[in-house]
């Protein structure tokens, strides 16, 4: 889509500049940085045989995507895109990381400083569709306190679990009073929570 103007909806909605976070080293070898709408489009062509061809898809993910992309050894590793979805959420909307680098951090590394980002600048909630099939991003989620706030099922992707990460305390109490008869989850020690 040639002409197409870039909107960094981040910036706008939340005042973010990405680049005042990234590059940024995850572990040794490893690395995250931003990335764009074109290397993040190739990457899904050629790992996973998904091509974002749809005009209005297209226009979506170039105005709406914050992009990163994943580095070990310089080699591209993963890819990530995400988006706000209002004033007070923002959307974990794609991720892949190829399985030869799956274990070396690199995910929930970058996740553990993206959401703290977030919630520096006022982010009440990030949210996340599971497969339930995909164990490894259901374990990664339950590690890092996301709650399971729901389950849909569409002709787009099928079964999905919703996940949300809570950064304000008012939002997680507010949801858990609602949803949860007021039973509080079993929390890990705070000196050893991943997100402060």
């Amino acid at each position: 889509m040639v002409g197409l103007a870039r909107v960094e909806l981040s910036k706008e909605f939340y005042g973010i500049s990405w680049e005042d976070y990234f590059p940024r080293n995850l572990a040794p070898g490893s690395s995250v940085e931003l990335s764009n709408f074109e290397e993040f489009s190739e990457f899904l062509k050629k790992h996973e045989a998904r091509s974002l061809d749809e005009k209005t898809r297209v226009a979506y993910y170039r105005i709406a995507g914050d992009y990163f992309a994943f580095r070990h050894e310089g080699v591209l590793a993963g890819v990530f895109v995400g988006t706000p979805v209002d004033w007070s959420t923002y959307y974990l909307r794609y991720a892949l990381i190829l399985p030869e680098f799956r274990l070396k951090g690199l995910w929930q590394g970058f996740l553990t400083h993206f959401l703290s980002v977030l919630k520096k600048y006022g982010i009440e909630r990030v949210e996340g569709d599971v497969s339930p099939s995909n164990l490894g991003q259901i374990h990664t989620f339950n590690k890092m306190q996301f709650n399971i706030t729901g389950m849909q099922v569409t002709e787009r992707w099928g079964t999905v679990l919703k996940f949300t990460k809570y950064l304000s305390g008012a939002s997680e109490s507010q949801f858990l009073d609602r949803f949860c008869e007021g039973v509080q989850p079993q929390r890990i020690n705070p000196e050893r929570r991943a997100i402060p």
